[in-house]
């Protein structure tokens, strides 16, 4: 009875170390995944013989629609324009799930919304065969300070902020770079105000980024030219010009990086140019992040290495 009690207790206790292990490593694996191969808002509208059939051709547009969109997301832009999309099979064979977020259909048409999630090492793996430079290094957290100024005033929290309002309002896909815009409650107002918004004190600037979770923030100053400042109503057209200088803070003090100038293109509302200013700074965010953390197929080669062992002391050497 004591070498069968003591067999048990062997038992009892390789199952508890292979089931905390692998508590811990799903744990891990959750929460390592990144948002860098979800993609999210990815629409197609097919008309065929029949609802069924236009389901299914929905199904194979959207998801090479899902993989261009990763693709130009993490691919070197001057690469990503001329690398083909793989067949809809591959492609399935990258993807961990999928979800239908809208669906509409009628006897010979399907109207569909999906989210995509790719797998991660797979993705990785294609585009490393492929022998394309890309990032698969997602950045934390960057807090956005939208600035609006109007007649050479700063506002920050101000109701009038229509750049605040376009940030907030704005759905961004997830990328390389999470963004995050300010409440701006008391304590945010406490932090920075509308008159150091560019001469902040980096102790209250770091307070703020802990509170939001963020890495580092940028500031953004929307200029309209008086122009389009005219345009009051948010759904009337727009005219004018706007312009974004973005400014980095993670230095000393706020350094200029770069600006952008947008024009109203006569079909657009003033809400919607604001709009498009916000989708196009983010993108110079996401594709500075990337240029920062391209690599190439010879950098990211991965072996796989297959061993057995019988004991849990065998694996810790092995680990070792």
């Amino acid at each position: 009875m004591g070498i069968h009690h003591k067999a048990i207790n062997c038992k009892l206790i390789l199952f508890w170390v292979y089931f905390i292990s692998a508590f811990i490593f799903t744990s891990q694996a959750a929460k390592a995944y990144s948002s860098i191969f979800v993609v999210e808002g990815v629409e197609v509208d097919v008309t065929a013989e029949s609802s069924v059939t236009a389901q299914n051709q929905a199904f194979k547009e959207a998801q090479v629609k899902a993989f261009n969109i990763l693709a130009k997301r993490m691919v070197d832009d001057a690469q990503a324009a001329s690398l083909p999309a793989p067949d809809a099979l591959t492609i399935s064979s990258l993807m961990k799930d999928y979800e239908v977020t809208n669906e509409q259909l009628s006897a010979v048409r399907y109207v569909g919304t999906y989210t995509f999630r790719f797998r991660e090492k797979a993705v990785s793996d294609y585009f490393s065969v492929s022998g394309v430079s890309f990032t698969d290094t997602g950045s934390k957290t960057l807090l956005v300070l939208p600035v609006f100024q109007r007649h050479g005033k700063n506002t920050i929290w101000s109701e009038n902020n229509i750049w605040l309002q376009s940030w907030s309002n704005t759905r961004l896909s997830s990328g390389l770079v999470p963004v995050e815009v300010p409440i701006g409650d008391l304590a945010d107002i406490a932090d920075i105000d509308d008159n150091n918004a560019l001469s902040y004190n980096r102790r209250n600037l770091d307070r703020m980024l802990e509170r939001y979770n963020a890495s580092e923030a940028a500031v953004m100053i929307a200029v309209p030219d008086m122009v389009l400042l005219g345009v009051e109503n948010g759904g009337d057209t727009a005219k004018g010009r706007l312009r974004i200088s973005v400014y980095r803070t993670d230095r000393a003090a706020a350094e200029h990086v770069q600006d952008i100038e947008l024009e109203a293109n006569g079909d657009e509302s003033r809400d919607e140019l604001y709009e498009r200013a916000v989708r196009q700074a983010n993108a110079v965010l996401q594709k500075d992040w990337k240029n920062k953390t391209l690599a190439s197929f010879a950098d990211t080669q991965d072996y796989k290495v297959y061993t057995t062992f019988r004991t849990v002391k065998q694996w810790s050497t092995i680990r070792q």
